[in-house]
């Protein structure tokens, strides 16, 4: 991977990156205002079941089997990853924030690589025939500037991690301090994660009960600073 490669990944994972995630907390919100959430301690605890039960099973290993086939120009092959996660997002909130910011990720990508797998799959979504999540979209951009998988994975993960730590540090509310040094332990959670190779689209889920019960149930609260 050469240097502007390099920089491109840290472009579009940069929490200033022109998709709207920053107006959501998928499910945060909800659980500061059941009192699970109150304070750094039960955020980060809270974080790192979000972060091993779901985001990491399901679109992190997304991600990984997107830029894989994207990177063998199986356009197919990343529509079905897609239809796939997209048809696995049970909460209505969540579903419909996840789909917008994949929208608007993808169009963005589109038009800073404007060439191969990016473009087509741009095309496919524009064209209203197919979805896209952050993730994948990323994944294959990723794969079209010949950045490694692996190392396109985890800038998923750690993308989206920024964001909702980011997100924390709004709502719960903590310090700006406390949420480097939590997005730091996150870090070591993105190091220490098993290797993803030769798993399949069938693996991608999520077991995460109490997040995905909290972004059901965000669209009740009477009174949101958050989209989902």
């Amino acid at each position: 991977m050469n240097s502007q490669s390099f920089l491109f990944m840290l472009q579009i994972c940069d929490g200033n990156f022109p998709n709207g995630a920053f107006s959501h907390s998928f499910g945060l919100e909800t659980l500061i205002e059941e009192g699970r959430i109150c304070d750094a301690k039960t955020f980060q605890e809270a974080l790192d079941d979000w972060f091993h039960l779901q985001l990491l099973p399901f679109d992190g290993l997304a991600a990984h089997i997107a830029w894989e086939r994207a990177d063998a120009l199986d356009e197919d092959g990343v529509l079905e990853v897609a239809e796939i996660v997209c048809a696995s997002l049970l909460a209505e909130q969540s579903r419909r924030g996840a789909l917008q910011i994949g929208k608007r990720s993808l169009q963005v990508l589109s038009g800073l690589v404007k060439r191969g797998m990016t473009q087509r799959y741009w095309e496919k979504v524009s064209a209203g025939t197919a979805q896209a999540t952050h993730s994948i979209a990323v994944a294959v951009a990723a794969a079209d500037l010949g950045v490694e998988q692996d190392f396109a994975t985890k800038a998923v993960l750690y993308s989206a991690l920024s964001g909702l730590v980011a997100a924390g540090i709004r709502a719960v509310p903590i310090g700006q301090t406390i949420g480097q040094q939590i997005l730091a332990t996150g870090r070591g959670w993105i190091a220490a994660a098993p290797p993803l190779s030769g798993r399949q689209v069938a693996d991608i889920s999520s077991a995460a009960a109490m997040w995905e019960v909290a972004q059901m149930n965000h669209k009740y609260l009477n009174g949101r600073l958050f989209m989902s």
